[in-house]
């Protein structure tokens, strides 16, 4: 299970995950292979929840205003950590 986890986090960290910044708005998109869900939670440096993105298929795309700090992608146990 750990190793589907690792495998999970370098498919998104290597998919077409970007973050373009316009004023305090970031559009996140990218794909995730294999996904075992339809949801993406994006939660703060505290973990706190900030909001959930939905997937369309294998991939999603969403605008989000966020200030300045570290962010997390979490889908199911897999997680990356955004600046």
């Amino acid at each position: 299970m750990k190793r589907i986890a690792i495998i999970l986090i370098l498919v998104v960290s290597v998919s077409q995950l970007r973050s373009q910044s316009t004023g305090n708005q970031s559009i996140l998109s990218g794909e995730i292979v294999h996904a075992k869900s339809e949801e993406i939670i994006v939660r703060n440096n505290f973990w706190e929840k900030i909001d959930t993105l939905h997937m369309q298929g294998n991939q999603f795309r969403d605008t989000l205003t966020l200030t300045q700090g570290y962010y997390y992608l979490v889908h199911e146990e897999a997680q990356i950590r955004l600046y």
